[in-house]
């Protein structure tokens, strides 16, 4: 009930203000924009700065944040546009999952779903980096809602060529994380491929064996754990491919 009776009002103009974020500390750099606030709501306008090696321009609303930053266990609603020139999704994934490095034991991300995110995310990234895995232009939408994310039309450049994806991610269950997604890929290096994706964490076909540029329809089921490694028994996909 308490919650519920929070309410706020007013604006915050930003100009090149500068922070350090979480337990480690990453650097949040010339912050610029404005803010404004409407009861539990905050509209976000022309917000722009740099997370670590990541930067951002935002435009759009985060709802019901202020009893999600009060409370414990509140949900929050994120509806925003994503414009960037690079993101280090090493670098973000430690900072939302955890840091391998805090523990001396594990060497990946606990990745997991919030029950209490509602995300619709609409982005245009001119560079994005994860481990191997390097993409250019890329620009689709995401939508998270009950631990599930989904996104519908993501197209990107990468490993030489053209790829078009939609998928599905359940994560309800964070130890068994469910994927079904479909992908067109066009004249990308089948080397490239199993280079990036870490020889699927298998040995019989590897990326010294392969050369060539692919054009494909791929789908594909599969089965992760919380470190987002593949549970190979569960692969399946169905590829009609041309190299």
């Amino acid at each position: 009930a308490t919650a519920q009776r929070v309410s706020t009002l007013g604006t915050v103009d930003m100009r090149g203000v500068n922070l350090l974020y979480g337990k480690n500390r990453i650097p949040l750099e010339n912050l610029q924009g404005n803010l404004q606030f409407n009861n539990n709501d905050l509209a976000l306008s022309n917000v722009s700065g740099k997370l670590g090696n990541s930067d951002f321009l935002l435009n759009g609303f985060f709802k019901n944040i202020i009893t999600f930053l009060l409370f414990e266990g509140q949900p929050i609603g994120i509806e925003t546009d994503l414009k960037a020139k690079f993101i280090d999704l090493n670098e973000l994934f430690a900072l939302g999952f955890g840091d391998p490095l805090d523990d001396p034991e594990a060497d990946e991300y606990t990745f997991s779903l919030s029950r209490n995110l509602n995300l619709n995310f609409n982005c245009n990234i001119q560079s994005l980096r994860y481990k191997r895995f390097h993409g250019q232009a890329i620009n689709g939408d995401l939508l998270v809602k009950n631990q599930m994310a989904v996104s519908r039309n993501l197209s990107l450049k990468a490993m030489g060529g053209d790829l078009q994806l939609s998928g599905i991610v359940d994560g309800k269950n964070n130890k068994a994380i469910d994927v079904v997604s479909t992908w067109k890929v066009n004249g990308i290096h089948i080397d490239s491929v199993f280079h990036v994706f870490e020889n699927f964490n298998q040995t019989f076909i590897q990326d010294k064996h392969l050369k060539g540029r692919a054009t494909a329809d791929v789908n594909l089921e599969m089965t992760l754990n919380q470190h987002l490694k593949l549970f190979q028994e569960t692969l399946i996909a169905h590829i009609g491919i041309s190299i």
